[in-house]
């Protein structure tokens, strides 16, 4: 493998790009938005934001690192699966690697590998989509199965599935993403919709997009990625290029048309 460019990005270049990104920031972070912000506005930045690191990562920079400086891990070493989906490294520094078969922990050395039914760490699907950091020694596993909360420490569980003895189960229960609300409560966006559930795991909203005769009938693909507007109010990606506002105090779901005006140029595609 020949040698990387040895092209630099500008000075000046980073040091516009970094003094916009930390503008941005700050009225993402800083300014309270539902005084000041506008669930347009915030769309826009949050755009605007995304494409600016986009264009200072294409610019041309120096490697640092040749292919040989790294070591390469598969299920030879001990990998569950050689399709990796997600990474998260917990409190103690073991680093969560979600496969498309099966969880594993790497402590630098070995895996440890986990799957559906295994007795220590029991998971409602091999299939891991997602891994989030959810607090200290609490991460979400976001998988076909549902959401559950693991305790990296000890290993523990606590399974959130929307309960259903259908067929249906398998589209009710696909997790996509997952959320902590106000009061240890957690939103959770599947195939089929969008639900809530409380500290205990009790289901408290629900809104299911689809049912069980829509099966062979309708493309089956509801929730998608989530985003905090502030503490109450929460976004969610939805169908291909829908958009729903969810208002947490209030328990309210409602899709955000395109033919709002007050969403203008600001609606778009969904990202990603």
């Amino acid at each position: 493998m020949g040698k990387a460019s040895e092209s630099m990005v500008s000075p000046t270049a980073a040091l516009i790009v970094f003094t916009v990104f930390l503008f941005l920031n700050y009225r993402f972070t800083l300014v309270p938005p539902k005084f000041n912000t506008s669930i347009p506005e915030l769309i826009y930045m949050q755009k605007a934001l995304l494409s600016l690191l986009a264009v200072f990562f294409l610019l041309p920079v120096r490697a640092q690192y040749e292919e040989k400086d790294f070591i390469r891990y598969t299920v030879k070493e001990g990998l569950s699966d050689n399709y990796i989906t997600c990474l998260q490294q917990d409190d103690r520094g073991y680093m969560w690697i979600g496969t498309d078969i099966g969880l594993n922990r790497f402590d630098g050395h070995t895996f440890k590998r986990f799957f559906q039914g295994t007795r220590t760490l029991p998971l409602l699907s091999s299939t891991i989509g997602k891994l989030k950091s959810m607090g200290p020694r609490q991460m979400g596993i976001v998988s076909r199965g549902g959401f559950q909360l693991l305790n990296t420490n000890d290993l523990s569980v606590k399974n959130y599935t929307i309960p259903d003895t259908t067929a249906f189960t398998v589209y009710r229960n696909a997790a996509w993403d997952a959320l902590e609300l106000p009061g240890k409560s957690y939103a959770v966006t599947t195939a089929s919709g969008f639900y809530v559930f409380d500290a205990s795991g009790k289901l408290n909203f629900r809104h299911d997009a689809y049912v069980l005769k829509d099966i062979g009938q309708k493309r089956i693909l509801y929730g998608r990625n989530m985003f905090r507007f502030n503490d109450n109010e929460y976004l969610a990606y939805i169908e291909e290029n829908g958009l729903a506002y969810y208002d947490a105090e209030k328990k309210l779901l409602r899709e955000i048309s395109k033919d709002e005006k007050k969403m203008g140029p600001f609606f778009s595609r969904n990202p990603g």
